[in-house]
């Protein structure tokens, strides 16, 4: 019997998705997750933290240097930081995660955040302590170079940089790309073929321009964008404020187990809830994945304490404040049962006027300002690898090619590959950590 190549082509994917979805699952159960718990309070310990350390830290009356000759402020490298987290991960993602994980994954993204935020600011506080200065870029780190430079781990620091390389090619820049051709797809009918091709030819623009192109854009796109979604949710929220309460009783039965059927999902175990919240919440900060401080390095103010509090604040922004008021939005409206993420998102703020048209509007700047920093991350890592131009420039057509590959892959299959790759960075970025953790507390004594 014959069958088409096309079919052949689709039942392959099946299978590879099923393959992708039992790795995903296998690789964030409880262990990995009570590793990050045990991590987060092993640094809470050690170094003293806590949130007011942060506030001190952002608002406190240090001044932050100017921005000369184009380079970074801590200002610049918050929204690019942002610009790398905002959108797919608390937008889609959040749908995402309700669909895979039931309503009570929103919950233990919330915990995540928390654990999160004082692993943000370690990872952050190493790779300031340890960067390096180019006299014409300026400065310049990693977790790479200081597992290599300080720690003395050559292998594991050329394994990290494989890793971020391959994830930028693969889970970084699909997710980004799928989530906005389902959405556009499913509110306006434009292909997801098209929106993939118009979206690789702007980022080769930005992606050329450098980190300063990716810095100037992220600064301008991400505030407007944050405070034009907000809005929205507020709206929506208003309107269905007397099932807020509801929602989050909801939320909670599912999170520890006390209701099963949610989402479209049946017989979640709260283990698969667990770690679906956890997945998507550290691919929504990217705290702890060693990415982040690859821009908060290229910062020009020398105030360690500053710079790793600032970055520690796009977990709060984004995780505690964006994901939740995501996850609750959605909820309110009570249209969390249905198994598309596009036709969900779209379905929830079509409530009121023009809402779709704005939440489209919104995602499209924050894909084009995700996936360059994306990219930043990978050629930084590249950078470490190799110093040849040519390597950068063909990874520069391949990630653009994977734009493209993104925009009509299979969406559960994307997500999944991201909560792999996410997990393959942070162990060795954990390791880091516990290595240099008792540097950054005597460090800390002084400064703080």
């Amino acid at each position: 019997m014959y069958i088409s190549i096309s079919k052949k082509i689709y039942f392959g994917m099946d299978i590879f998705n099923d393959i992708i979805d039992k790795i995903n699952m296998f690789i964030w159960g409880m262990p990995f997750v009570t590793l990050l718990v045990i991590t987060s309070a092993v640094l809470t310990v050690k170094l003293r933290f806590n949130a007011f350390d942060v506030i001190k830290g952002v608002f406190g009356k240090r001044r932050i240097k100017e921005s000369k000759n184009g380079r970074i402020t801590n200002f610049n490298a918050l929204t690019s930081v942002l610009a790398g987290t905002l959108g797919t991960g608390n937008i889609t993602g959040i749908a995402v995660a309700i669909i895979t994980g039931g309503v009570g994954s929103l919950f233990w993204m919330f915990v995540s955040g928390i654990v999160s935020i004082v692993i943000s600011y370690a990872e952050n506080y190493i790779v300031m302590m340890y960067r390096k200065k180019d006299r014409r870029t300026g400065y310049f780190g990693g977790t790479m170079y200081v597992l290599d430079d300080v720690l003395g781990k050559r292998n594991l620091a050329v394994i990290f940089a494989l890793v971020v390389v391959i994830s930028a090619l693969t889970s970084g820049t699909m997710t980004q790309a799928n989530s906005l051709s389902e959405l556009v797809n499913n509110s306006s009918g434009i292909s997801k073929q098209t929106v993939g091709i118009i979206l690789a030819v702007i980022t080769a623009y930005v992606v050329i321009g450098g980190k300063h192109r990716i810095a100037k854009l992220s600064s301008v796109v991400i505030p407007l964008c944050s405070l034009t979604y907000i809005a929205l949710c507020i709206v929506i929220l208003s309107k269905n404020c007397t099932n807020i309460f509801s929602g989050l009783k909801e939320i909670i039965s599912v999170a520890f187990g006390a209701k099963q059927i949610v989402g479209g999902v049946v017989g979640l175990g709260v283990n698969k809830v667990i770690g679906k919240g956890f997945s998507i919440g550290l691919f929504s900060n990217e705290a702890g994945m060693g990415t982040a401080p690859m821009f908060t390095a290229a910062v020009e103010d020398e105030d360690i304490h500053k710079a790793a509090s600032v970055a520690s604040m796009s977990v709060v922004i984004d995780t505690l404040f964006l994901c939740m008021l995501t996850g609750v939005t959605i909820i309110s409206t009570g249209k969390y049962n249905i198994l598309n993420a596009g036709e969900m998102l779209n379905s929830v703020f079509g409530e009121i006027a023009f809402g779709k048209v704005l939440l489209n509007i919104c995602m499209v700047f924050f894909v084009l300002a995700t996936i360059p920093c994306l990219e930043y991350y990978a050629e930084q890592a590249i950078g470490y690898l190799t110093k040849r131009k040519m390597v950068t420039y063909a990874f520069r057509m391949l990630y653009i090619l994977g734009i493209y590959l993104g925009s009509i892959a299979y969406s559960s299959m994307v997500w999944d590959l991201s909560g792999i790759f996410s997990a393959l960075m942070t162990l060795p970025n954990l390791y880091m950590i516990y290595a240099c953790i008792d540097d950054v507390a005597k460090d800390r004594k002084k400064k703080i």
